[in-house]
């Protein structure tokens, strides 16, 4: 993997020390799998997808949503359907929390400046509002742990499509225990607190994996509720049970508890879907679900 420019960073958790220059530039990994690698073909398959979805949200900004991050081809129609609700909107910052697939994260591993790269161009990196996180007790910096992640890059052409100019702060979570969620979620909310920025949350994860169809659809039936009501409590004990299934469950309930503090009372399910809709193999598939949750 190729990079640039490198930037030094004086963080001390994780790969981020004073001895270490770490990329600036965090490459796509995903590019020509997940989405078109072409910038014209990503920009318009974006655009159909967004026109797909009718306009019937609020005009006032979410606090926060929860989108899938599979291929587009499979959950891009899913995702689209949340991210239609923040077309229009002045959003300086948005923290992007998802799980970290491939390598081993005991907090959350945070990248901590310089840009995120898609076939579109780059997104800009938050630092001051990254350092926040950094600084956190359970923050790290794990630089591999972005290189090789999708589940927040395939979020980024949908943001750059929608959104004029925008930031992001990229949050992959390792430790998902409720107990994790509910300490994220204070850090989340001393962020809105503190900061004077206009503050979007997204929560990226896909549901059920690799069951039937109509056994995918029973269990992601269960979760649905759970955003309705904004019970993280449930999700979390659902989880642990093995009743519902969620990658990200983690930063899924830790948005969740953040919005139940702030008072926000219930999530709007804006789409659901599973892989086989598009495969048309529905003896192995994955659950998709997206959804936005207004204050």
């Amino acid at each position: 993997m190729k990079h640039e420019y490198m930037l030094s960073i004086t963080f001390t958790n994780g790969d981020c020390n004073p001895s270490m220059n770490i990329p600036r530039i965090r490459r796509p990994v995903v590019e020509g799998m997940f989405y078109p690698e072409d910038t014209h073909t990503l920009h318009h398959t974006v655009q159909h997808l967004l026109d797909l979805v009718p306009d019937t949200d609020p005009p006032h900004m979410p606090f926060g949503m929860i989108v899938p991050h599979a291929g587009y081809v499979y959950s891009g129609l899913t995702a689209a359907h949340a991210y239609k609700s923040i077309q229009g909107k002045n959003i300086d910052t948005i923290i992007l929390i998802g799980p970290s697939h491939h390598i081993p994260v005991s907090g959350i591993s945070v990248y901590p400046a310089g840009d995120y790269i898609t076939p579109l161009g780059p997104v800009p990196i938050d630092a001051s509002i990254a350092e926040i996180f950094l600084q956190w007790k359970y923050g790290e910096c794990i630089i591999t742990a972005h290189q090789e992640e999708h589940s927040l890059e395939v979020q980024l052409p949908f943001l750059q499509v929608i959104l004029d100019t925008f930031a992001i702060v990229p949050i992959l979570m390792g430790n998902q225990s409720q107990s994790m969620a509910q300490k994220l979620a204070q850090l989340l909310l001393s962020v809105i607190k503190t900061s004077k920025k206009r503050i979007l949350f997204i929560a990226s994860t896909d549901l059920s994996h690799y069951h039937t169809a109509a056994a995918a659809q029973h269990m992601d039936s269960k979760v649905l509720p759970l955003i309705e009501t904004i019970d993280p409590d449930a999700l979390c004990r659902f989880r642990d049970e093995g009743l519902i299934e969620a990658c990200g469950a983690g930063p899924m309930a830790a948005l969740l508890y953040a919005a139940q503090q702030t008072g926000i009372t219930r999530g709007l399910i804006k789409h659901v879907t599973h892989s086989g809709v598009a495969s048309g193999d529905h003896n192995r598939v994955v659950g998709y679900v997206s959804a936005v949750l207004y204050a």
